[in-house]
């Protein structure tokens, strides 16, 4: 990959700032690696013991989904701004998944950690 690429990149892949919801309870993180960009959406929700997890993993994924190509959209807007030339992405990739973080015999709610992963070859 080219320098100038790579330089534009990593400016506008900056995970400081402006990329977390308003509550913060929601975040993208992208990261380089080689050629592959990883875009990542992760969110903390309380979910009761009896609830429906597909219910709330279809509600996720969409939000996800949303999140990503939100973040993805802004990443290209400041390459454009840097390197003067439109990035160019294809999506090669995604996964997701869920992690169990808090789960209590005395409390019917548990806290969950939900992960979801694009991944784009940069050209």
């Amino acid at each position: 990959m080219e320098y100038e690429v790579i330089e534009g990149l990593s400016t506008a892949i900056d995970n400081v700032y402006a990329n977390t919801s308003e509550d913060g309870t929601r975040k993208t993180k992208a990261k380089l690696i080689n050629d592959v960009m990883e875009i990542t959406y992760v969110t903390i929700l309380n979910s009761g013991r009896e609830s429906d997890l597909a219910l709330h993993m279809i509600i996720l994924k969409k939000e996800s989904d949303e999140f990503i190509k939100s973040r993805l959209k802004t990443i290209k807007k400041s390459f454009k701004d840097c390197a003067r030339r439109d990035l160019i992405t294809k999506k090669i990739g995604n996964s997701d998944n869920v992690e169990t973080l808090t789960i209590s015999p005395y409390s019917p709610f548990r806290k969950l950690k939900y992960t979801c992963t694009y991944c784009y070859e940069v050209k």
